[in-house]
């Protein structure tokens, strides 16, 4: 597993400051189906390559909130998709007692917004990898958003 995300500027696209990106051992209160596992074993996003070194979901949320709050929190926090990465997160927050860094209503799917500006449009294909789909996303979201503008 991995967590990857990068700040930016929604109206530019331009990736602002560091990204963030961890590989996550897998959590003995959290559930990774098998198959899941051997699907990223042959794309060969398991194990990760080196010099990436797995740490403990602890270490990587902790990581992560440090990022967040040097970055600065987003009034709208995005993903590829809102049934994947948000459940993860928040079911890994949940399971270690801390609250994610969003509220509710403040998650949105960059997803519906391409299908919305392309509705009969594919995205480019994405390397499977936390950061990398991270920013493809990003690119994708700016495009879309533009479109939609006119």
């Amino acid at each position: 597993v991995q967590l990857g995300a990068v700040a930016f500027c929604p109206r530019t696209g331009e990736i602002l400051g560091e990204a963030f990106h961890r590989h996550i051992l897998p959590h003995a209160k959290l559930h990774t189906e098998l198959r899941t596992l051997h699907w990223h074993t042959e794309r060969g996003t398991w194990p990760p390559a080196p010099p990436a070194e797995p740490v403990a979901l602890e270490e990587a949320l902790a990581g992560f909130s440090r990022w967040v709050e040097k970055t600065g929190r987003p009034h709208t926090w995005w993903s590829w998709g809102s049934t994947y990465d948000f459940p993860l997160l928040d079911a890994a927050c949940h399971t270690l007692g801390c609250e994610p860094p969003w509220s509710y209503w403040q998650t949105a799917c960059a997803r519906t917004v391409w299908r919305m500006a392309f509705p009969y449009g594919k995205t480019a294909p994405r390397p499977h990898h936390a950061l990398e789909d991270s920013i493809a996303a990003v690119k994708d979201l700016h495009l879309a958003l533009g479109e939609m503008r006119g």
